[in-house]
């Protein structure tokens, strides 16, 4: 992963998981999770006018960028999704591996597995930020209307996105299997799926 666009958060959970001693395939597995992902944030940095000056002086159409913007915060969310799948070792499909399943099965995951840290503050956030974007997809898709999310909305979710992906790699960085064991059989696992 390249360190210039290797967000802060994601290469404070890096040194971490290198300073853990779980084995190396596991150690590799969450890498590549994040790699498929973490670049996302540079892609948004760089489409918001973040990090270029010239992009500001270049306007793109307001929807194409919002549209643009919106997909990479959901690619971002369900390759956090992955990251967790990872860590837990769960074994989800890939239709399952979705920040909407992620939301769904959250609360149970953390009872099932005996996660720790502030479980409820990152379920409502993760809620939140879930239906803000599901939110702002439904109106970026139909014609602007009265009433319908504006570009500061959009913003405003956005800027959600930092902060819930740091607590998420904290939260995963506080459940790092340091010889923890998860629920491996099926039958630990289809309790979590069917609650």
């Amino acid at each position: 992963m390249d360190p210039l666009r290797t967000p802060p958060a994601v290469a404070a959970f890096l040194a971490v998981i290198r300073a853990s001693n779980m084995d190396t395939a596991v150690t590799t597995v969450i890498c590549h999770s994040l790699d498929r992902w973490a670049p996302a944030y540079h892609a948004l940095r760089l489409l918001l006018g973040e990090c270029h000056p010239r992009a500001r002086e270049h306007p793109r159409p307001a929807a194409r960028v919002a549209q643009t913007a919106l997909a990479l915060a959901q690619a971002i969310v369900d390759g956090l999704a992955d990251t967790v799948r990872s860590v837990l070792r769960l074994p989800w499909t890939p239709v399952e591996v979705s920040h909407t399943h992620l939301t769904a099965t959250f609360p149970h995951l953390c009872a099932a597995y005996r996660l720790v840290g502030n479980t409820d503050d990152l379920a409502a956030r993760m809620q939140a930020l879930h239906t803000r974007l599901g939110a702002c997809r439904h109106a970026y898709r139909a014609p602007l209307r009265a009433g319908s999310t504006s570009p500061a909305t959009l913003h405003e979710v956005l800027t959600e996105l930092e902060p819930y992906t740091l607590a998420m790699l904290t939260f995963l960085a506080q459940n790092l299997p340091h010889g923890r064991r998860y629920p491996e059989t099926s039958h630990q696992y289809a309790l979590v799926r069917s609650a």
